[in-house]
C-alpha cells in the first residue's frame, strides 16, 4: 500500500565553535511498507540552481538510510555505534565523508512518526561537524 504523507525533514549541524546551521525541508512524500521496513520517496528543488533532487528514506530498525540523487548525490547510512563512508557529490565536486552515528530512534508523537539520528560527519578521520536529522510524518 502506498499513500501520500506530509513530511518535515529538519537537519541541524554544529561546527567546531558550536555555531548551529538549521535546514528544513517540507514535502509531500510517497510512503509505503516493504519487508518489515518503511520507505519515504520525495523530490526537492536545489537552492542553488533550481534542479530536482530525488530522495529516498528507508527505515528498518535499527538502520536508517537516506539516498539522494540529482543535483546532489549521496547515500548516508545511520547505524548506532558504527561509521559508514559516503561520497557526497555536488556540482562543485565530491567529498568522502564518514557518518558516525551516535543515536537512532523512532517514535510516535501525537499521531506523527518521528525518526531521529544524532551523528558526526568526519573527513580524513577528523570530526567536521556534529549533526542531527529528524524526519517527521503522519502515516
Amino acid at each position: 500500500m502506498c499513500k501520500t504523507v506530509h513530511l518535515v525533514l529538519t537537519g541541524r549541524q554544529y561546527d567546531s565553535t558550536g555555531q548551529e546551521a538549521v535546514t528544513k525541508t517540507t514535502a509531500l512524500a510517497k510512503y509505503y511498507i516493504k519487508n518489515g521496513g518503511f520507505y519515504l520517496l520525495f523530490d526537492e528543488t536545489s537552492d542553488t540552481d533550481n534542479t530536482t533532487i530525488h530522495s529516498r528514506i528507508k527505515y528498518k530498525a535499527p538502520l536508517l538510510e537516506l539516498v539522494r540523487t540529482g543535483a546532489v548525490s549521496t547515500h548516508m547510512t545511520f547505524e548506532e555505534g558504527k561509521e559508514h563512508m559516503t561520497e557526497y557529490v555536488t556540482p562543485y565536486g565530491s567529498l568522502q565523508l564518514g557518518v558516525f552515528t551516535r543515536f537512532v530512534s523512532q517514535s510516535c508523537q501525537n499521531g506523527r512518526n518521528v525518526i531521529r539520528a544524532v551523528y558526526n560527519l568526519t573527513a580524513d578521520g577528523q570530526v567536521v561537524s556534529e549533526c542531527e536529522i529528524e524526519i517527521a510524518f503522519e502515516a
